[in-house]
């Protein structure tokens, strides 16, 4: 009924080499969601990495993104409104650009596989600090997880004793006394103290 079709294309799922081509010849994108659970979209951040200038609804993390990142409608959004923003978006050719190139910088800058990476070791790396005993609680957890496997399988074991090793430090915060009781274990003085 709108006589697009000329000049609608409708690519269904791609593969990620005709994805990456689709958005490298992308002039502008528009992503609107209605219901949110929490997540962020990858096609947004896909659109941001190649500095497609983007149209996003108030909804969810889109709220998050910056206002020089991304362009922001309401939401939930009309169709007057979606078209209004495209037609200034598209007519604006400077803005347009000035959008894109904002949106490669903030995805560069803010959330580089390097930077998030960093970003989760220093989150992990804070925990153990303010939690001595993390590791001494999860060692335990794993080995009964794997218990079934532990039996039969010595390099499972081995790697489990190996990572609890170089995770010693983490164990414990407090100071601690071990004593060695293999000699009383394996002797039998019949003391009472074996027991």
């Amino acid at each position: 009924t709108l006589n697009v079709q000329d000049s609608v294309t409708i690519t269904g799922y791609l593969d990620e080499t005709s994805y990456r081509a689709e958005i490298a010849k992308t002039d502008l994108a528009i992503q609107l969601r209605k219901v949110t659970r929490g997540e962020t979209s990858a096609a947004i951040f896909d659109c941001l990495v190649a500095g497609v200038p983007t149209i996003v609804n108030q909804v969810g993390a889109f709220r998050e993104l910056p206002t020089d990142v991304v362009k922001h409608i309401p939401h939930p959004p009309d169709k007057t409104m979606i078209a209004k923003s495209l037609e200034e978006l598209w007519s604006d050719v400077v803005g347009r650009k000035k959008l894109g190139a904002s949106a490669a910088i903030y995805a560069a800058r803010s959330h580089s596989p390097d930077l998030v990476a960093e970003q989760v070791f220093s989150a992990v790396e804070e925990l153990y600090s303010r939690h001595g005993n993390f590791a001494a609680q999860c060692l335990p957890a794993a080995a009964k997880r794997f218990s079934h496997q532990l039996n039969s399988d010595l390099d499972l074991l081995s790697r489990l004793a190996d990572a609890a090793w170089k995770n010693a430090d983490c164990v414990s915060r407090h100071k601690s006394i071990f004593l060695d009781v293999s000699g009383l274990v394996n002797a039998e003085r019949i003391t009472g103290i074996e027991r």
